[in-house]
């Protein structure tokens, strides 16, 4: 346990498990988003013969135990929880097997199996063949299998995405209900897809049915519902409607800190997009005040000299600039420079952007 020296008389032993920063005065344990972590590979080999018993991959003898004694769907069990622990091509031969194991016995499961083969063959960058069997799939009986395989077909295919999106919708409704939450995720992504294409106006009726769904269900996920709000107040705040964007990105910060604290990324979000309404209602000192929270928090997170971070410091830098404090914004700018240089390269995007905002003398 590390050493916290209070003063020159009196230390303590921090017994608070986290990532430390060794480099700096106060040993402050900060909090770190961490994606695609597998489990530690098994020892059975090994001298002392111990295995982790948290590898889950452990379990795959079990699995191909029932598939040799012939058991009740096995190949289709062993596929897919293959296809879990992320070995997608050694998931693909059991669920082909399941596949024809499936239209030879007019088997039920058949969907799934193929919705879980076509992503074991996305996951090996097979793409043509993936989106084949994912048509299958989304023409099936299973609702629920049909809107998971559209939403894939959406994302494979994006020249088809409407097509795609509207069939999901449709099958999701057919599985789960016009009022479920599942509907609501399924309307918030093709929402996505046609802001991405600069089509705002389709996308608005979505965002607001996908709000009122998730606002009314019971139970939804919190995460889901501020992140409609995010969007929605986003795309209002580009027809100026500044008033309604603010009440919905508050809504979603309250909500943020009520489910998650005052540490989340989803907290982070509704600061930068409230800053940045209040910086168009020329409220700047509050602006700034979010976007320096917007910084804290990602600092914490993802660590201070992370892409995520310097978007908020480059926010904050030209706030400044136009507040009138040149050299604090100048300052501001170049530290987000610096840590996309160092971590995305000179010639990214993000590093072009910020440079272009710098004085001219100093570029």
């Amino acid at each position: 346990m590390p050493q916290v020296a209070v003063s020159a008389n009196l230390k303590f032993t921090n017994h608070w498990i986290g990532i430390y920063d060794l480099k700096g005065r106060r040993l402050i344990p900060a909090k770190r988003a961490v994606k695609g972590v597998q489990p530690a590979p098994a020892g059975g080999d090994e001298a002392n013969g111990m295995i982790v018993p948290a590898n889950v991959s452990t379990l795959v003898p079990v699995y191909q135990k029932a598939v040799d004694e012939g058991a009740p769907r096995a190949e289709s069990n062993l596929g897919l929880f293959l296809l879990e622990i992320g070995k997608s091509a050694e998931a693909e031969a059991p669920l082909r097997r399941a596949v024809a194991l499936d239209e030879r016995n007019h088997d039920p499961g058949i969907d799934a199996d193929r919705e879980g083969l076509a992503r074991s063959l996305d996951g090996q960058g097979k793409r043509d063949e993936a989106i084949d069997v994912f048509r299958r799939a989304a023409s099936g009986l299973a609702p629920r299998v049909a809107a998971r395989a559209s939403v894939k077909l959406a994302e494979l295919d994006p020249e088809r995405a409407d097509k795609y999106y509207r069939m999901a919708v449709a099958a999701e409704e057919k599985g789960s209900g016009r009022g479920a939450p599942r509907v609501a995720v399924v309307l918030y992504g093709h929402a996505r897809e046609l802001r991405a294409r600069g089509r705002d106006r389709e996308a608005e009726p979505l965002l607001r049915r996908a709000l009122a769904i998730l606002q009314a269900a019971p139970e939804s996920d919190p995460r889901v519902t501020i992140e409609v709000l995010n969007a929605l107040g986003n795309l209002v705040e580009g027809r100026r409607q500044l008033d309604e964007a603010e009440k919905l990105i508050r809504a979603a910060m309250a909500l943020a800190e009520e489910k998650f604290g005052p540490e989340s990324p989803q907290l982070a979000v509704s600061c930068v997009y409230l800053a940045d309404i209040l910086w168009s209602k020329k409220n700047l000192r509050e602006a700034g005040l979010l976007y320096r929270r917007a910084i804290g928090i990602d600092a914490s997170l993802y660590g201070p000299d992370r892409p995520e971070t310097a978007a908020d410091v480059a926010n904050l830098g030209m706030l400044m600039n136009e507040a009138g404090q040149a050299a604090a914004g100048e300052a501001l700018l170049r530290q987000a420079l610096a840590i996309y240089e160092n971590t995305l390269g000179p010639g990214s995007e993000q590093a072009r952007f910020v440079r272009e905002r710098l004085p001219r003398s100093g570029r």
